[in-house]
């Protein structure tokens, strides 16, 4: 009983582990420009940001994300929002790794064939 216990606990840990680690591999796609197009508009965000932070005051700006995050549940989605959703749509090491793999399965025949094609070229043929 005791070992069934601490190998599920074991098992929920490692899965928050795993999905930390996504989230880190995530954010440095988001940071080294895997996603071009991804990363610009990050950076376009942050000065933007940066911009507004600077002028609006502070005090301004905490008060508007107070109201925002006590907003009553009618105003509410059940939508992720959009940094939430644009952040899991960044490819993680894991899914990397799966797309390299995935390419290079269905490039193998073309890789093949043009190696069988350069092996029996038709001008270094002797029987032809």
């Amino acid at each position: 009983m005791r070992y069934d216990r601490l190998r599920s606990i074991g098992g929920r840990i490692q899965n928050v582990a795993g999905d930390l680690a996504n989230q880190g591999e995530r954010f440095h796609s988001l940071l080294s420009w895997r996603d071009p197009r991804a990363s610009a508009l990050f950076v376009t965000f942050c000065l933007v940001t940066a911009i507004v932070l600077y002028v609006i005051p502070f005090q301004v700006v905490a008060l508007l994300f107070v109201f925002y995050v006590f907003r009553h549940p009618r105003f509410r989605t059940k939508l992720p929002s959009i940094p939430a959703s644009f952040f899991r749509r960044l490819p993680s090491g894991a899914d990397s790794m799966l797309y390299f793999t995935i390419i290079c399965i269905s490039l193998f025949p073309l890789l093949v064939l043009l190696i069988w094609n350069e092996k029996h070229d038709k001008s270094s043929c002797n029987i032809c």
